[in-house]
C-alpha cells in the first residue's frame, strides 16, 4: 500500500525532473527560433541553449540572425549570450533581466546559406537619392581657369557690344535692302532712256530732234529721282557714323565691365569645400542614417507583430503595490567588433533600461559604446519614449589615425590634392518620428596641400598658389542636416574653401595685368569684328549704288542739256553736231563719221566747194581763176538770224493776197 502511493509520485517527479532537465532547453530553443524568425523575416540559427534554475538564467551559444532581402548576409551574430533573471519577477509573470552579457558580437557578417525563409528577388539597396545627387555634383570641375571664370561676363548675350552691334546690323540691313530695291527700279528706266537715245541716232536730223524732244520729259523725271536717291545716299553717312559711335561706346563700357569682373575674381569657396570634403562627409553621414533606418525598420517590425491566439480561459489581473513593465532589461554588456571604414574595430558597450513600456518605467533607454584600436569611437544613443512622441538622440566622437587622401578636380585640367591626418569626427543626430536634425563636424591636420594644372595655366600661377597653400595647416568642416530621414537637406560649411579660394585669387593677382590685357583685347576684337561685319556687308553695296547713280545722272544730265538747247532754239547745226559728237551718247565709229561730215560742212561754209567740183573748176575751158569776192557768199544775203538752227531750213514763199482770197 505504501509503495503504491510512493511509486506513482516518484514517477511523476521523475518525469517532471526529466522534462525540466532535458525538455525545457530544446523547447525554449525552438520557441526562441520561431519568435525571432517571425520578427526578422529570415532564418535564425541557435547553436545551443542552456538554462539554470537557481539562480534563474539561460545561455545561448552561437546565434546568427540572417538579414531579410540580402541572401548570404547576417544582420547580427554573436558567440555567447548569458542573462540572469530576477526570480521574484518570474512569479509575477514579468521577465526582468538583472544582468547579462553578449560576447563576440559582430554585424553584417557572411553566412554559408542564403538565410531567407521565402526568398524573392529584390533589387539591391542603393545609396539614398540625396547621396547620389551630392556625389554627382562633385563630378563637376571645381576650379575653372581665368577665362572660364568670366565666361558668363563675356557671353555675347551679356555683352552690350553684341546687343548694339546686332541691332545696328539689322537696322542697316533693312535700309540697304530698301535702297537696293529702289536702285533696281531706276535701272529699267535708264535702259529705256538709253534705247531712245540709240534710236534717235539712226534717223535724219529732224527725226533725231523729235525723238530727243520726246524723251526729254522722261529724262527730267529720271534725273529728279536720281538726284533724290543720291541725296539720300549722302544723307545716311552721318547716321552710320552715329551708330558706329554707339557701338564704340558700348565697347568701352564692356571693357570697364571686364576690369570690374577681374577685380572680383575668386573661385567659389562652397564648390571647393564640396569637392574636397563632400564625398568623405556624405558617405560618413550615409552610414549613420543607414544604421538609424535599419534599427527603425526592425523596431516597426516588433510593433507590428501579431500576438498568437490565446486558448480558452480568463486572465485575472491583481493590482500590484509597485507596477512594473512586463519586460525589462536592466543591464546588458556587449563586446565584439564593429566595422569602421571596412576595418574591424573591437568595442565594448553597455545597454540599459530596455522595456516595452517606457512610460511606465519613466527612464529612457541608453546605450554607450567605446571602440579601441587605430580608430577610437565613443558612441551614446538615448531613446526617450517616456512621452507620447519618442525622441532618439545619438552622440558620436570618432578618431581616425589613418591618413585620408583628398583630391578635388581633374588631373588633366586643374587638381588640388591633400592628405588629412589625425582626423576627429563629432556628430549629433536627433530623430523625431521621420524628421531628423543634427550636424557632423570634422577636425584634422592638413598636410601636403598641392595645386597642379595643365599647360593652360601659367607656371607662375601654380607656384604662387602652392606658396599660399603651404601655410594651411588645419582643416575644419561642418555638415548641417535636417528634413526627412530618407531625403535630408544637407549643407556643408568649411573654412578650407575660403582659404583655397583666397590662395587662388592671390596667385591670379600676380598675373592680373596680363589677364586684363588679354580679356580687354578679346572684347576689342569682338567689337572690331562687329564693325568689320557691318562695313563688309554694306560698303560694297553703298559704293556700287553711288557709282551707278553718278553715271546715270551724268548721262541723263548730258542729254537733258542737249534737249534744253534744242528747245531754246539757240543751237545751230554745227554746235548740235559737235555736242552730239563729243557726248557719250554715240559710239566711237559714229563719232568719226560725224567729225568727217562736220569737216566738209565747215569747208562749204568757208566759201569752198566740195572736193570733187573744186578740183575740176580750174580745168574747164574759159574759166578764170576765182578771185576773192567773185563768188558771192549766200549766207551774207540770207534773211535769217545767224546761229539759229531754223536758218538751215529752206523758207517757204509767202502766198500773195490774191491767193489767200481765192482759197476757200
Amino acid at each position: 500500500m505504501r509503495w503504491t502511493y510512493i511509486v506513482p509520485r516518484l514517477i511523476i517527479i521523475g518525469l517532471l525532473w526529466g522534462f525540466l532537465a532535458y525538455g525545457v532547453d530544446p523547447l525554449l530553443r525552438y520557441s526562441t527560433v520561431q519568435s525571432l524568425q517571425s520578427v526578422t523575416g529570415a532564418k535564425v540559427d541557435v547553436g545551443e541553449l542552456k538554462t539554470t534554475y537557481f539562480p534563474p538564467s539561460f545561455t545561448i551559444q552561437r546565434m546568427a540572425l540572417a538579414r531579410a532581402g540580402r541572401p548570404g548576409k547576417n544582420m547580427v551574430e554573436f558567440d555567447e549570450l548569458h542573462v540572469k533573471l530576477e526570480s521574484h519577477s518570474l512569479s509575477r509573470r514579468r521577465f526582468v533581466i538583472e544582468d547579462g552579457h553578449i560576447d563576440g558580437l559582430r554585424f553584417d557578417t557572411r553566412r554559408s546559406d542564403d538565410g531567407q525563409l521565402d526568398f524573392t528577388d529584390e533589387p539591391e539597396t542603393t545609396a539614398p537619392s540625396w547621396v547620389t545627387e551630392k556625389l554627382t555634383e562633385l563630378g563637376e570641375e571645381w576650379l575653372s581657369n581665368l577665362e572660364g571664370q568670366i565666361k558668363s561676363q563675356l557671353d555675347p548675350n551679356n555683352l552690350e557690344t553684341y546687343r548694339i552691334g546686332t541691332g545696328v546690323y539689322e537696322k542697316w540691313d533693312v535700309r540697304f535692302e530698301e535702297l537696293v530695291a529702289r536702285a533696281k527700279e531706276l535701272e529699267p528706266r535708264a535702259k529705256a532712256l538709253k534705247q531712245d537715245f540709240d534710236a534717235a541716232k539712226k534717223g535724219d536730223t529732224l527725226q533725231q530732234i523729235e525723238q530727243y524732244l520726246t524723251v526729254a520729259e522722261e529724262a527730267e523725271l529720271l534725273v529728279r529721282d536720281a538726284q533724290g536717291f543720291r541725296d539720300e545716299l549722302t544723307g545716311i553717312v552721318p547716321e552710320v557714323r552715329a551708330d558706329f559711335q554707339l557701338l564704340n561706346d558700348a565697347r568701352m563700357r564692356d571693357q570697364e565691365k571686364v576690369k570690374h569682373t577681374l577685380a572680383l575674381l575668386k573661385p567659389d569657396p562652397r564648390r571647393i569645400s564640396q569637392a574636397l570634403l563632400g564625398q568623405t562627409m556624405y558617405v560618413r553621414l550615409q552610414e549613420i542614417l543607414t544604421w538609424v533606418e535599419t534599427i527603425r525598420d526592425y523596431q516597426q517590425g516588433l510593433h507590428a507583430q501579431i500576438q498568437p491566439p490565446r486558448g480558452p480561459g480568463h486572465d485575472f489581473d491583481f493590482g500590484a503595490a509597485n507596477p512594473a513593465p512586463v519586460f525589462l532589461l536592466k543591464n546588458l554588456r556587449l563586446t565584439g567588433t564593429v566595422s569602421v571604414n571596412e576595418e574591424p574595430v573591437p568595442f565594448k558597450a553597455l545597454l540599459t533600461d530596455v522595456t516595452e513600456d517606457p512610460m511606465l518605467l519613466g527612464r529612457p533607454c541608453v546605450m554607450s559604446l567605446v571602440a579601441a584600436g587605430s580608430r577610437p569611437l565613443q558612441l551614446k544613443v538615448i531613446y526617450d519614449a517616456t512621452q507620447e512622441i519618442p525622441v532618439a538622440e545619438m552622440l558620436a566622437d570618432f578618431q581616425d589615425t589613418i591618413p585620408i587622401p583628398l583630391r578635388a578636380g581633374k588631373p588633366e585640367k586643374a587638381c588640388l590634392q591633400a592628405v588629412l591626418n589625425d582626423v576627429t569626427w563629432q556628430s549629433r543626430l536627433v530623430v523625431v518620428q521621420n524628421q531628423i536634425e543634427g550636424h557632423l563636424v570634422l577636425d584634422s591636420r592638413l598636410d601636403h596641400l598641392e595645386f597642379s594644372a595643365n599647360e593652360d595655366v601659367r607656371p607662375e600661377i601654380i607656384e604662387a598658389a602652392n606658396e599660399v597653400f603651404a601655410s594651411l595647416q588645419t582643416l575644419n568642416a561642418t555638415v548641417q542636416f535636417s528634413g526627412t530621414l530618407l531625403k535630408p537637406e544637407i549643407e556643408l560649411h568649411s573654412d578650407v574653401g575660403e582659404q583655397v579660394a583666397s590662395g587662388v585669387k592671390t596667385a591670379f593677382t600676380h598675373q592680373l595685368a596680363v589677364a586684363k590685357e588679354k580679356l580687354m583685347a578679346e572684347v576689342t576684337d569682338f567689337a572690331d569684328e562687329q564693325f568689320q561685319t557691318i562695313k563688309n556687308r554694306f560698303a560694297a553695296e553703298y559704293g556700287q549704288l553711288e557709282r551707278d547713280n553718278k553715271e546715270l545722272i551724268e548721262k541723263v544730265s548730258e542729254v537733258q542739256t542737249l534737249v534744253a538747247s534744242l528747245r531754246s532754239g539757240n543751237l545751230d547745226a554745227r554746235s548740235l553736231a559737235r555736242q552730239v559728237s563729243s557726248s557719250k551718247l554715240i559710239k566711237d565709229k559714229d563719232r568719226e563719221k560725224v567729225n568727217d561730215a562736220m569737216g566738209k560742212v565747215d569747208s562749204i561754209f568757208g566759201g569752198q566747194l566740195p572736193g570733187g567740183p573744186q578740183s575740176r573748176i580750174p580745168a574747164l575751158p574759159g574759166n578764170l581763176p576765182r578771185q576773192p569776192g567773185l563768188i558771192p557768199n549766200h549766207l551774207d544775203n540770207l534773211p535769217f538770224q545767224s546761229g539759229s538752227f531754223r536758218s538751215m531750213l529752206p523758207t517757204r514763199p509767202k502766198p500773195s493776197s490774191t491767193d489767200l482770197k481765192s482759197q476757200p
